[in-house]
């Protein structure tokens, strides 16, 4: 029985990656390093902020309330809460980035560009 396999998100590149999940997208490393530095630094700081949500879910509803008046500690939805959903759209929003640079290149590969790099 062979195991599914995820190819790397540029469609140019030929490599392929064990599935673990189900619809999972994957970029090897020699794709990742063409993308600008300036969107691999939004992936990292993501990263980090996701990581600090996961922190404070792990502490418990009670930590951080937003909206508290005079220490009601009914009001308001968790801090931890409201990052998550803000956190949802900006991580789709970075993805969407990331697949356009690869699927909708600027210039397109093949003969005519190869021939404009050489001046001809």
């Amino acid at each position: 029985m062979s195991e599914l396999r995820a190819p790397c998100l540029n469609p140019r590149c030929r490599r392929t990656f064990r599935c673990e999940h189900e619809g999972e997208t994957v970029i090897c490393r020699k794709c990742w390093m063409l993308l600008p530095m300036a969107v691999r630094q939004r992936d990292k700081q993501l990263r980090r902020r996701l990581r600090l949500i996961k922190r404070m879910f792990e502490k418990g509803t009670d930590y951080r309330r937003r909206g508290r008046h005079f220490g009601a500690p009914h009001r308001g939805t968790p801090q931890a809460y409201t990052m998550g959903v803000k956190f949802d759209r900006l991580w789709d929003r970075h993805w969407a980035r990331v697949r356009s640079f690869f699927l909708a290149p600027e210039k397109p590969v093949g003969l005519d560009t190869f021939l404009e790099e050489l001046g001809l």
